[in-house]
């Protein structure tokens, strides 16, 4: 009998196909590799200080602990905490409050203020008054300071005092009563009308003398 070839059964996997289909077996894959993303560190809030202004180059914001302030200032000292630690308190020069001791200008009343070690001269800014006008008009007139220094009331008091001392000039009187008043009311109004002049200047913003 010759010896025919045998016909496999289509449906027998081959050996082959065996391992073929062992890999394509579901439970036989490998697990993916599960990657953990660590929590990221957190960053400890930056003290209070100056710090460099993102928005303006070459100036410096001011960081309360918390947010951000409106407060800014040039440049000129190196940012961080170690350049604004205080060695005590800083109070204003005009309105006698609490500032930092670097400020430039005082936050409450907007005068600024000299730097420390520095004596350059700071012009008075146009449209401040000064006290040695004030002084001169009250020894010429007194009470014509303290209309200089918008203090009305005492300006017109003394103005009309002034004036009736200078009717009393035309007279004896004046020897006797009129040097006096003149000299008296003189000496007061140049002292208070000096001192009504800073106050001006103070509480329209600007430094005092």
């Amino acid at each position: 009998m010759d010896n025919e070839p045998t016909q496999e059964d289509p449906t027998t996997p081959q050996a082959g196909e065996e391992n073929a289909e062992a890999a394509q077996t579901p439970g036989s894959q490998p697990e993916e590799e599960t990657v953990v993303q660590s929590a990221p560190v957190s960053t400890a809030t930056p003290p209070e200080g100056w710090y460099p202004d993102t928005q303006n180059a070459g100036w410096r914001r001011y960081w309360d602990g918390t947010a951000w302030t409106d407060r800014r200032e040039p440049a000129t000292a190196a940012p961080g905490p170690a350049a604004v630690q205080n060695t005590g308190p800083t109070f204003c020069r005009a309105c006698g409050k609490e500032i930092d001791n670097r400020a430039v200008i005082c936050p409450h009343c907007g005068v600024a203020q000299s730097q420390a070690g520095t004596s350059a001269y700071v012009p008075r800014p146009a449209g401040a008054r000064t006290g040695g006008i004030a002084i001169l008009l009250s020894i010429v007139w007194p009470g014509a300071g303290h209309l200089y220094a918008d203090d009305n009331n005492n300006g017109i008091v003394f103005t009309i005092i002034s004036a009736v001392n200078f009717l009393l000039s035309f007279t004896l009187i004046w020897l006797i009563l009129g040097i006096p008043i003149w000299l008296g009311t003189a000496i007061w109004c140049s002292i208070d009308s000096n001192k009504k002049v800073e106050a001006w200047n103070v509480a329209h913003g600007y430094p005092a003398a």
